[in-house]
């Protein structure tokens, strides 16, 4: 074989000026990219910077001579460089010479001379605006270099925080790049020793003879090449388990692989306790696969899923928790007071869509829900942290709703303005913010040391809280009370609907002062502790009933649910105009089991085509759910929660059913009422779960609902909830039924009834028997007033109070007693429609008759009883048996004691036959007399007219009127001032001595409002004197007490008062 020999250039080594062309060709490439060339030149400036810092005294000294050496031989290249090129042509200036000789520099500096002097005369011969003409614009040259500094020092400032900044990242990236080399360094070192060791070459030679050597059979192979480790010397063994493989150890391995497969297969379909506890400690294992993804591999080979490894792991970390884990007494407290404190609205979108569980809100935020918990159990150890982890996921806390809605108007307005003062508190960094309508509840009211504030300050009795800490708390932003300022505000405003006035409530932004605003605010606050109390005892008190209440007892939550719409999957275009509204009714009630006495709740779902919610429907669903629970169990008594919705609930037809209950169902009832616009309950939620499952079973196809039947034989089929064949308890059930009609006529027109006094502060009401009935501002279950025994709670409730407020029957006034007269009752004549003024009778004496024993005249005024119900008319004619009647028409506005009457458009004339077996006739005392009241209103009208003619466009009028506690008699007269005499500010007087009370009006003209003189303020002032208290608008504003005697006081007050704000 020829010998090949291949010849090397000799390369010579590098030398200096190689290296620096070398870096030339290298910079100039560089420069080719600018942007690279940029970042280039500014690394290089911070790593010299970096090195220079790092020099110490000796070699800084040595790098400066190094430094000052290349400057050196750099200039004389410049100069060098320089004598090549041609000499550049001097530039010579205009105004200068060059002066040579002597003589000329003296010359010059003699005109130098002339010229200041000239100088100086034009100085002195400048006028003042001149010289400050001048002086300004020096001043202004001096303040644009003294801005230039400035500017130059802050950019200074500037690039040494940029200068230190690079130079961090210039040290980052130098400890990075070390790092890197660092490891670079490693990897070589290893792969060189990999190499020395053996090289790819000698590897695969290895192999092929190993190959060629063992067996082709693989169960020889495999047994082979286990001979072959486990016979290894220790070195070798030793070098096999830094590479892995211990032969000892896959023995181990492939021994607790079979055993775990085995244990597995055997516990696979076991269901007893111990076995699924080892199953979860076996499967715990794999869970580290994941993460070297191998899970898949190991679930094959062991056959096993992914989620049972995944809640193998969930459950043992469950088990290894620290000891100091909460205990679940504690859970189950924190879980039930969130259940407690939550509320549930009536809308379907808050109800799960697979499992239904009702969605409830808290109104409170966390940290107050805390500290009410605390207080309720102070014995339970939980930090804030580990309350708020423990809220369940179906309770949301407070502004987690994208729509709200069913506010409360009082707390809303409230929260609007709290907001905005809020905004204004951050922007201007100001420590005043407050946590809503409770917050400001607490601002305004004594520390509290126990669950409640005490009564004095809840009612704004306190002499050491009240109004004005909420001035003293916002004392701070007073530089901005005279600013403009924007908020928000509920308001009723009147709108045009299809071609009438409408009242509609809507949010307004108001803009004013923020004085305003505060005051605005003020006022509101004023009742706002005494609300909050009162929603916040009546929601407690039915949640304590719940708790412990007694075997026969029963509580129902009542309350219509916004009417269900009847639609479908696949409408088509017109049925949209031909909804059906179905009318659904909920009773939740509480219960202790027959069975097990234990609590139980059961939802009583009524269904209805009526559309018409009122309590004759309430009394219709109540029937039908005592009927039910009496096929249950024996009741002993009921006990009801609603709201406040007079048309339902709290008003004098309500309250009649209240009394007669005990007659109608054998049971006596208690009505309560939740907190005034916080009456959302369990009967909310029931709803909600109703339609939920309505419209999803529509949208599904599962079901097509046309009207109430329709949704009642779903409901009754897919929602019910009723006990299963043999089982006996059922903590939780849902019932429906059907309700076609309503029963309205039920003889509630035979009863005198009554408004009851106060009805919208009252809570609590129970009939007492003979027509009376018994009321009680707040609610009470506590052990004293469930036994009948005295209240424990009597420092908060007061006690019940008997009410009479119906006389049972008008039997007395039928024939059979014919001579007794309506004495209590007024006939209001009205204007007549032909003469237009008040009708004045006479008695023409002329075609007298008898009727079973009462003289009967005609043009004689009578009222005639029939179906239930008094016609009172005037006599225009008889014929023998026959009696022609021309009847008035009772006024909507007239109540049951004094009813009044006017004649209507049309003439309501009638022929009564006295055969007729249910009529009923009866005289008038005083059939020629106007009504009181009438009177009282046509008189200060009149009054008003008379000193208004008297006394015409008079400033102020501060006057005394005689009609008595008529509100809108002294309205009608401030009114003839407003038309009359727009320009006079009067304040009106009146006094009811019987009731021992006294009425004020004012109104105020923009004039005087602009002069300062205020209507609301205006009242305000005399309010106190008159032992009572007063508000409105600016313009008009009335103020009412019970000091009658201190009309005169007022008056002066008023007249100092309002002359005080004129002549400002």
């Amino acid at each position: 074989m020829p010998l090949t020999v291949k010849l090397r250039s000799h390369l010579l080594p590098a030398t200096s000026s190689t290296q620096g062309t070398a870096s030339a060709r290298w910079r100039t490439k560089l420069k080719q990219n600018p942007i690279a060339y940029e970042i280039h030149k500014k690394s290089d400036a911070i790593r010299s910077s970096i090195y220079r810092m790092s020099l110490s005294g000796e070699h800084h000294r040595r790098y400066n001579e190094g430094c000052k050496m290349r400057m050196r031989k750099y200039r004389e290249a410049l100069r060098a460089k320089k004598n090549t090129l041609p000499a550049p042509q001097p530039l010579v200036s205009k105004r200068s010479t060059t002066h040579s000789t002597r003589a000329a520099t003296t010359e010059l500096k003699a005109k130098r001379k002339i010229w200041r002097e000239k100088a100086r005369e034009r100085r002195a011969k400048r006028s003042k605006n001149e010289r400050d003409e001048i002086n300004q614009k020096r001043r202004e040259k001096r303040q644009k270099e003294r801005e230039d500094l400035l500017v130059f020092r802050q950019q200074r400032r500037v690039e040494e925080k940029q200068k230190d900044a690079d130079r961090r990242q210039f040290e980052a990236e130098q400890k990075r790049l070390q790092d890197a080399a660092r490891r670079l360094d490693e990897e070589t070192a290893q792969q060189t020793r990999e190499k020395a060791v053996r090289s790819n070459v000698a590897r695969r030679k290895s192999l092929s003879r190993g190959f060629k050597c063992l067996p082709k059979s693989p169960t020889q192979f495999a047994e082979t090449v286990l001979d072959i480790l486990s016979k290894a010397s220790p070195q070798k063994q030793k070098a096999l388990k830094d590479r892995g493989l211990d032969p000892d150890g896959l023995k181990i391995q492939q021994l607790l692989t079979v055993k775990v497969k085995d244990q597995l297969h055997q516990l696979r379909k076991s269901r007893k306790k111990n076995d699924m506890k080892q199953k979860r400690s076996l499967t715990a294992m794999f869970g580290i696969m994941k993460k070297y993804r191998l899970q898949q591999k190991t679930c094959r080979s062991f056959k096993i899923t992914p989620k049972c490894i995944k809640n193998a792991m969930k459950h043992n970390n469950n088990a290894q928790k620290s000891k100091r884990a909460l205990p679940e007494s504690t859970k189950d407290a924190v879980h039930h007071f969130y259940e407690e404190v939550a509320v549930q609205l009536p809308e379907k979108r808050f109800i799960s869509k697979k499992t239904f569980l009702k969605t409830g809100f808290l109104q409170k935020p966390i940290s107050a829900l805390y500290a009410q918990f605390r207080s309720t159990f102070p014995n339970l150890a939980i930090g804030i942290s580990k309350f708020y982890e423990e809220r369940p996921t179906h309770i949301k806390p407070v502004g987690s709703m994208k729509y709200r809605g069913c506010l409360c108007e009082y707390c809303t307005n409230i929260e609007l303005k709290v907001e905005s003062m809020n905004v204004l508190c951050q922007a201007q960094k100001v420590n005043a913010k407050i946590q809503g309508v409770y917050g400001l509840s607490r601002v305004t009211m004594c520390t509290k040391d126990g669950k409640y504030n005490q009564l004095s300050c809840i009612n704004r009795k306190c002499q050491d809280c009240g109004i004005k800490n909420l001035a003293t708390h916002y004392k701070s932003l007073s530089s901005y009370v005279d600013k403009p300022f924007e908020w928000k505000k509920w308001e009723k405003v009147t709108r045009e609907s299809e071609g009438k006035n409408v009242m509609k409530q809507v949010l307004v932004t108001k803009k004013g002062l923020l004085a305003d605003c505060i005051n605005e605010l003020s006022e509101e606050a004023e009742s706002i502790p005494l609300h909050l109390f009162n929603a916040t005892w009546q929601y407690e008190q039915y949640s304590k009933l719940c708790k412990r209440l007694p075997f026969g007892w029963v509580t129902m939550v009542l309350d219509f649910a916004e009417n269900y719409t009847c639609k479908y999957q696949n409408e088509v275009q017109s049925a949209h105009w031909y909804h059906v509204n179905v009318t659904i009714h909920p009773i939740v009630c509480n219960y202790e089991c027959p069975e097990c006495h234990k609590p139980m709740e059961e939802s009583i779902v009524f269904i209805s085509s009526d559309k018409l919610h009122d309590y004759h429907a309430v009394h219709s669903f109540m029937s039908k759910a005592v009927e039910h629970l009496k096929q249950k169990m024996h009741i002993n008594k009921i006990v009801r929660f609603s709201d406040g919705c007079g048309a339902q609930y709290k008003s004098k037809g309500p309250f009649l059913d209240v009394a007669l209950s005990e007659s109608e169902y054998g049971i006596p009832v208690e009505h309560n009422f939740f907190g005034s616009r916080h009456g959302k309950g369990p009967s909310d939620g029931e709803s909600a779960v109703v339609k939920r499952q309505a419209s999803q079973a529509v949208l599904s196809g599962a079901a097509v609902i046309n009207d109430a039947e329709d949704l009642f034989n779903y409901c009754n089929s897919s929602v019910t909830k009723i006990p299963k064949e043999g089982q006996k308890c059922l903590h939780f059930q849902r019932s429906f039924y059907l309700m076609d009609t309503v029963q309205r006529e039920r003889g509630h027109n035979s009863y005198r009834l009554q408004t009851v006094k106060g009805t919208r502060q009252l809570h609590s009401v129970k009939g007492a028997g003979d027509g009376k009935l018994l009321t009680r501002r707040l609610t009470c279950y506590c052990s004293g007033c469930i036994a009948g025994e005295l209240c424990q709670e009597a420092a908060v409730v007061d006690e019940w109070k008997e009410v009479s407020f119906y006389e049972p029957s008008f039997d007395a006034y039928k024939i059979g007693n014919a001579h007794t007269s309506l004495e209590d009752q007024d006939i209001c004549t009205g204007k007549s429609g032909q003469q237009g003024k008040t009708r004045s009778f006479t008695t023409p004496g002329h075609d007298n008759s008898e009727l079973r024993g009462i003289l009967m005249k005609i043009e004689h005024y009578y009222a005639v009883f029939y179906d239930n119900e008094f016609y009172v008319g005037r006599l225009v004619n008889h014929e023998g048996a026959s009696y022609v009647f021309k009847f008035m028409h009772r006024l909507r506005k007239s109540c049951q004691k004094q009813r009044y009457y006017d004649w209507p458009a049309r003439p309501d004339i009638a022929e009564v036959t006295v055969f007729i077996a249910d009529i009923g006739v009866c005289n008038l005392l005083h059939p020629n007399v106007a009504s009181m009241r009438r009177c009282v209103h046509v008189k200060a009208k009149d009054t008003a007219n008379q000193m208004i003619t008297d006394s015409p466009d008079k400033p102020l009028v501060i006057a005394r009127f005689e009609a008595l506690s008529i509100s809108k008699a002294l309205d009608a007269a401030l009114k003839q001032y407003k038309s009359k005499s727009p320009k006079t500010a009067a304040m009106l007087f009146s006094i009811d001595e019987e009731n021992s009370k006294i009425l004020c009006l004012a109104q105020v003209p923009k004039e005087a409002i602009a002069k300062g003189l205020k209507a609301n303020e205006w009242v305000k002032h005399v309010s106190g004197v008159m032992g009572g208290k007063g508000g409105g608008k600016d313009v008009s504003a009335q103020a009412t007490g019970d000091n009658i005697g201190s009309v005169e006081e007022a008056m002066r007050l008023g007249q100092e008062f309002a002359q005080l704000k004129l002549q400002n």
